[in-house]
């Protein structure tokens, strides 16, 4: 079944992702390479953009999640995430990830960095990622005008259900078992259309198996921020 899973996004970023050229492109372009840079790849659509997001996380590949991020990304953090912090007596700066925090404590995890509790307790580097599910739950829906976090942007969100563990060196692993809305928009480059991901909500937290330490996805990410 993992390779079965693994087939699939394969197929799906390489039927999917699509060349762009950045002759003519302004400063405020999304994603815009230094020069003499290959062009940037963008997912052609949705479905693949998520494909490329866990493919992402699974080969530890930081120059891919980069290119997937929307500069406005805004990755919310649960009220049980904020209040664990805040009730060791360190409070987090922040009630959501923006796109440089969450890509520079992707670069931390994928580097093997180690990470701390709230408490102050040192958490050891990860060793290897497994997106073990990936799942969407609802049809790709028109992000309302009146809600609270993404409100006003012009994009789309689905919920899925996303299982994912972070392997440590002794074989223990925190366990994400979730489901979440993912939220992504459509980007424009030289008249041809790409995706990047927005942002995310985490609604809800499933059981704890065996070996494991069952937590949000923005919970894992605080401790090696």
């Amino acid at each position: 079944m993992r390779k079965m899973w693994r087939l699939f996004l394969i197929v799906a970023l390489l039927s999917g992702f699509m060349m762009f050229t950045m002759a003519g492109c302004s400063d405020d372009d999304p994603v815009q390479p230094a020069e003499n840079d290959d062009p940037p790849v963008l997912p052609a659509d949705a479905d693949a953009l998520m494909a490329g997001f866990s493919m992402s996380c699974d080969d530890m590949d930081l120059e891919l999640l980069t290119t997937l991020i929307h500069p406005d990304f805004k990755g919310m953090l649960t009220a049980s995430t904020l209040a664990e912090w805040a009730s060791a007596g360190s409070p987090l700066p922040f009630t959501y990830f923006e796109r440089d925090t969450v890509v520079a404590i992707h670069e931390n995890i994928f580097a093997g960095e180690t990470g701390r509790r709230p408490s102050g307790y040192i958490v050891s580097p990860v060793n290897s990622i497994e997106v073990d599910l990936l799942t969407k739950l609802t049809s790709w829906e028109v992000i309302n005008d009146d809600d609270e976090n993404f409100g006003g942007l012009e994009g789309y969100w689905a919920l899925f259900h996303l299982n994912i563990s972070f392997y440590f060196p002794d074989g223990s692993r925190f366990s994400v078992q979730e489901d979440i809305e993912f939220y992504v928009v459509p980007v424009e480059i030289d008249g041809v259309v790409g995706w990047q991901l927005l942002g995310w909500r985490e609604l809800e937290i499933f059981g704890v198996q065996k070996a494991t330490e069952s937590v949000t996805l923005g919970g894992v990410l605080t401790l090696y921020r």
